[in-house]
C-alpha cells in the first residue's frame, strides 16, 4: 500500500506552484511501477494457463479471461 500526502493531487490540479513537475513525476512513476507489477502477473498467468493447456498465448488469454468471468458471475449467482 502506497499512501501519497493530499497536497500532491492539489499540486497537480493547481494553479503553478515550483512542486506541480515533482508531484507529476512521482505519481507518474508510481502509476508506471503498478501498471508494470500488473501487466507482468497478467503475462505469467497467460503463459502458465498456455502451459498448463497446451495451446499458444492468444487462445489461453482467451480461455482464461472467460475463466475469470464465469468465476464471478458464478460468485454472484443467477440472478445478481
Amino acid at each position: 500500500m502506497i499512501l501519497v500526502d493530499s497536497n500532491i493531487p492539489m499540486y497537480l490540479v493547481g494553479s503553478p506552484h515550483p512542486h506541480k513537475s515533482d508531484a507529476q513525476r512521482l505519481l507518474e512513476q508510481l502509476v508506471n511501477e503498478r501498471l508494470q507489477e500488473i501487466m507482468i502477473g497478467s503475462f505469467r498467468d497467460v503463459v502458465s494457463y498456455a502451459e498448463k493447456h497446451k495451446v499458444d498465448n492468444r487462445t489461453a488469454a482467451y480461455m482464461l479471461a472467460l475463466d475469470r468471468v464465469a468465476f464471478a458471475i458464478k460468485l454472484r449467482g443467477i440472478y445478481a
